[in-house]
């Protein structure tokens, strides 16, 4: 799956923002080792991995809260659409103010 244009900017545990990506949806995993492995997986793969709650997509746009932050990866919860309350881990680059 491509991700799109990266944009460097890190915010803060408890900190409010937005997905950022030209893609129109973006990868949320339960865990860091599941996002990495949905970036090589074959579609088949992809939706397993998607039926097994490994991971799930989140529009573009969608309002998060940073739960807590790493240079890579942040872990995310969604705070509307139809995956509001639900959380996982994204790359760090995607989360922007």
């Amino acid at each position: 799956m491509k991700l799109g244009n990266v944009s460097h900017r890190w915010l803060s545990e408890g900190q409010e923002g937005h997905i950022v990506t030209d893609a129109p949806s973006m990868i949320v995993a339960r865990d860091v080792p599941s996002f990495e492995a949905a970036l090589s997986a074959s579609p088949e793969m992809f939706q397993q991995m998607q039926a097994d709650g490994k991971l799930f997509l989140v529009a573009r746009g969608t309002r998060i809260r940073v739960l807590s932050a790493d240079v890579d990866y942040d872990q995310v919860q969604i705070l509307d659409g139809e995956r509001a309350g639900a959380g996982g881990f994204m790359p760090a680059a995607f989360v922007q103010r």
